[in-house]
């Protein structure tokens, strides 16, 4: 049976077989195209090919074959030839079918990852609230200020707190003001205080 000449379809089919996932998954390769369909048939017949229901798959002999036709290397893994025809069709043309089937999950997940930018775009509100624009102003704050601009920003504004008293005067001023009471209360003009302060007596 090594000697056995294949066609380009029946080497087509035995390729396709190898790439499916599962023999129901051969089936349905094989079975949208009418040549493809009859080199199964002839397959079928050499002993090469195992066609129950909808499920195709390859008999020992057909993975000699396929071996001896260059279609799969020793491991049984498709050779680069092999990979040609798996993904074409009777005309030699690109299988679009076939050829779609390695790309299924990057288009599944490739809708997930654009969902992220609206998300991320400029326009987005910074997690973080009041935290996060308190952050912002304190950045144009120069750092020895920060402190007591934040002590002020968090203090309380109570609307009852005490006005803060004037400044008290000095201690030489207290005692001038207590002898001018003094003195007023003796009855002593203000004309003869003032002389008595000029003449170094107060």
């Amino acid at each position: 049976m090594s000697t056995v000449s294949l066609t380009s379809n029946q080497k087509r089919v035995l390729a396709k077989i190898v790439a499916s996932p599962t023999p129901t998954v051969a089936g349905e390769e094989i079975s949208g195209d009418q040549n493809l369909i009859a080199a199964r048939d002839q397959l079928v017949k050499l002993g090469a090919v195992e066609f129950v229901g909808s499920e195709a798959s390859m008999t020992d002999n057909g993975q000699q074959i396929a071996r001896d036709a260059n279609i799969v290397d020793e491991a049984g893994q498709l050779t680069p030839d092999g990979e040609a025809l798996a993904y074409t069709d009777s005309q030699g043309h690109e299988d679009k079918d076939t050829a779609r089937q390695p790309e299924t999950s990057p288009p599944q997940g490739a809708p997930g990852a654009s969902l992220p930018g609206p998300a991320t775009g400029s326009g987005a509100t910074p997690s973080g609230g009041v935290d996060a624009g308190m952050n912002l102003a304190m950045s144009h704050v120069p750092q020895y200020g920060q402190l007591e601009l934040l002590q002020e920003l968090l203090t309380p504004k109570d609307p009852k707190a005490k006005v803060k008293k004037p400044r008290k005067p000095s201690t030489l001023e207290q005692r001038e003001k207590s002898r001018a009471r003094h003195w007023s209360k003796t009855g002593v003009s203000d004309e003869t205080i003032k002389w008595m302060k000029d003449g170094g007596m107060l």
